[in-house]
């Protein structure tokens, strides 16, 4: 099956993103136009994201530690889905010499809990409540 992008499906008077086509010249420029669209409408990803599971969970765990460089503006957010319990709290924390500093504190269980837009560094999340005995689930990390 051919693209109707493909110069040579094209002929004189065929019509390309609104674009009526004139010679190999318009053909072109009709390509690069389709070309460019698509490049500057493509969505702006995260700079970086993890998966993992938690299994046997209680207060007080700590995530494995990310490196947000802050180079792409994107939101730094943590969520456990499939939770085995009715709630869970948790608080992403940017780690410091000494305490480390609270960014964000929320519920999850299929939710985010997002710390926004952080200066660069290295963060984690605590397990600050569970609403049960031990929590399993899986985590979706992204910065």
């Amino acid at each position: 099956m051919s693209s109707p992008l493909d110069p040579t499906q094209q002929k004189e008077g065929d019509v390309i993103m609104g674009v009526r086509i004139r010679g190999l010249r318009g053909q072109l420029i009709a390509a690069l136009v389709a070309t460019s669209t698509v490049v500057v409408a493509a969505p702006a990803l995260a700079e970086g994201s993890f998966n993992s599971t938690v299994s046997g969970v209680r207060v007080g765990f700590e995530s494995r530690s990310w490196a947000d460089r802050n180079v792409d503006g994107a939101a730094t957010r943590a969520r456990i889905t499939a939770c085995s319990v009715g709630g869970v709290g948790i608080g992403i924390f940017r780690e410091r010499f000494g305490p480390d500093a609270l960014i964000a504190r929320g519920s999850t269980c299929d939710a985010y809990v997002s710390g926004g837009r952080v200066a660069s560094g290295n963060y984690h999340f605590t397990v600050e409540r569970i609403g049960g005995s031990n929590l399993n689930g899986n985590v979706r990390v992204e910065y």
